[in-house]
């Protein structure tokens, strides 16, 4: 007797998951917000691999700041931009002469600073542009790529990404999955034009920006990523600010700091 309830109840189980298998479960419908529509955004034509690309074939800008009324960026041709914030039209473009070695000279970071415009190009070169003219403040004589800058004062810190020598036919991809800790943060002082280390042995270090204590710096370590805060007298890492998703580049604070 038992055994045959048992086989019953096997069966209706049976017949009972198999109507309920056929039967599709019924799911709530989800009504999703439609697409931003970004067609008639004037300032974006396309991205690119690795750039965007602005209006009127200006290619490859990375830092974008303003300066006397201009938004002011680098081009990946080597060319210092400004344009018109609002038609984005080129007002005005001056040539960066190449290098050390003649390595080619891409504009990178830019800040404006009391009417003043400073910049960094991967050549390992800062300067300082005004009046139509570039003044090289310092040239590395290290295999130097200088990314970013930020001014505080009577100083300018900037990142150096990497400055080994022996493997500048690298990409920046094949660098970036290298983890060499080969980058570092280097101080200058606008007056006595003196160089300093500030700190070394950094994964990539890209972008750059003055906490908002104005004793300590933050920057993007890349490859690592992480944001890192470090201190500006003694160039200990004070703590790591933030870890981030993806690679960061460019890092600036907020009109609320």
């Amino acid at each position: 007797m038992f055994k045959k309830l048992l086989l019953l109840f096997t069966s209706l189980t049976i017949c009972l998951l198999g109507i309920l298998l056929s039967q599709p479960p019924s799911l709530p419908t989800l009504s999703l917000p439609a697409p931003l529509d970004i067609t008639n955004i004037p300032h974006i034509v396309h991205l690119t691999e690795d750039n965007v690309d602005l209006v009127r074939g200006v290619r490859g800008g990375e830092s974008l700041v303003l300066y006397q009324g201009d938004v002011v960026t680098g081009t990946l041709d080597g060319y210092l931009v400004g344009l018109d914030p609002g038609s984005l039209e080129v007002k005005w473009r001056v040539k960066c002469p190449a290098g050390h070695q003649g390595r080619r000279c891409r504009i990178l970071g830019l800040r404006e600073v009391r009417g003043e415009l400073f910049g960094v190009d991967l050549s390992g070169r800062l300067f300082k542009f005004q009046s139509g003219q570039f003044e090289w403040l310092f040239t590395s004589d290290a295999a130097g790529f200088f990314n970013d800058l930020v001014v505080h004062e009577d100083m300018i810190y900037l990142t150096d990404s990497f400055t080994s020598n022996d493997d500048r036919k690298l990409s920046m991809l094949q660098r970036f999955y290298s983890l060499q800790p080969d980058g570092r943060i280097l101080s200058y002082n606008i007056t006595s034009r003196k160089v300093s280390v500030l700190a070394d042995k950094l994964y990539i270090p890209n972008g750059i920006e003055l906490h908002n204590n104005n004793r300590s710096v933050l920057v993007s370590e890349g490859s690592m990523y992480r944001i890192l805060e470090v201190d500006i007298k003694s160039g200990e890492t004070v703590r790591v600010f933030s870890r981030t998703l993806g690679a960061v580049d460019n890092i600036r604070r907020s009109a609320g700091g």
